[in-house]
């Protein structure tokens, strides 16, 4: 029998630039940062452009998120 590789991986939710720091002291691979700004002006944009991978706006549904992680289960 073959032994799988543990695999290590987050997907982090946010809804502030703080929620990053949750993260810190797991041990993980990989990890996909989304970051929900409701509440947007231009510079909140760019800064979270910046700490996360994806940025879902104006307190959108978690349709994005469930599309998401029904592509990863069925890879």
């Amino acid at each position: 029998m073959k032994k799988l590789k543990d695999r290590k991986n987050v997907i982090l939710l946010g809804d502030s630039l703080g929620d990053l720091e949750m993260i810190k002291g797991f041990d993980y691979v990989n990890l996909i940062r989304m970051g929900f700004l409701n509440y947007q002006d231009e510079e909140n944009l760019e800064d979270y452009k910046k700490a996360y991978d994806v940025v879902i706006l104006n307190d959108s549904s978690m349709d994005y998120v469930n599309g998401l992680l029904k592509k990863i289960i069925k890879d």
